[in-house]
């Protein structure tokens, strides 16, 4: 019995070589074929999004991004935008409350204006994965972190009660998120930034037309965005894994 098992892992052992031989590697499916989607690459992504958790104003935020991948897991960059105010329930309902018959009150906080950083990004995972059994996605998860500058603004409707001016400040900025490849050229990302800035918020009114000079605080302003991303050179060579 056991000369028996010893001769069909032999002749099974043989019959491998003749096998792989017989298989072309090029009908093998797609999974075997690596894409290299960013190394050596030019990405200019606009992009939208909003400010999370903000207490009187919703930051809309509009940006312009460029990247160059210097490897595929490596990239610099830089973003610039604006940021459109919005107030909140919470601001509204404040305002409305303190509005009288004779004055109408405006709550004294701050909102966002220009918003930019210079950055590092790095992408530990990239994959790809097939979409009702045919269509071919690709993918990636990214971080990045980097200096940004926020301007920080008050509200125009009750800045002349604010004993503190507009600014500029130096924010920290770190983020990340996933990208998908619609094709070799053109991308989607869902991003979550954050820039970290010693800034004023708000000022407290005691008294009708006396507002205390406000304190500054390290505020996160985390944004949710979404980017198209385009990709340059458009094409690109497929490597074997």
């Amino acid at each position: 019995m056991m000369r028996k098992s010893l001769a069909i892992a032999f002749i099974c052992l043989l019959s491998v070589p003749a096998f792989a031989q017989e298989y072309d590697m090029k009908k093998a499916p797609v999974v075997r074929n690596k894409l290299n989607f960013r190394a050596g690459r030019h990405e200019l992504s606009p992009g939208f999004g909003m400010t999370l958790s903000d207490s009187y104003f919703r930051n809309i935020i509009m940006s312009v991004s460029y990247d160059y991948h210097a490897m595929d897991w490596l990239n610099f960059g830089i973003t610039g935008g604006y940021a459109l105010p919005i107030k909140t329930g919470l601001a509204q309902n404040i305002e409305d409350e303190k509005t009288t018959d004779t004055a109408a009150y405006s709550i004294p906080a701050t909102h966002l204006g220009v918003v930019a950083n210079a950055h590092v990004g790095f992408t530990p995972l990239s994959g790809k994965f097939l979409l009702v059994g045919a269509a071919v996605v690709h993918y990636d998860l990214h971080l990045m972190g980097g200096v940004g500058t926020l301007q920080v603004l008050w509200n125009s409707e009750a800045a002349g009660d604010v004993a503190a001016d507009d600014e500029f400040v130096i924010a920290p900025v770190f983020g990340g998120g996933i990208r998908f490849f619609v094709d070799r050229g053109i991308s989607i990302s869902v991003d979550v930034v954050d820039y970290f800035g010693n800034m004023y918020t708000a000022a407290k009114d005691d008294l009708p037309g006396e507002v205390t000079p406000p304190d500054r605080n390290w505020t996160h302003n985390m944004a949710a965005m979404l980017t198209v991303n385009f990709f340059l050179p458009f094409t690109i060579k497929a490597e074997e894994d």
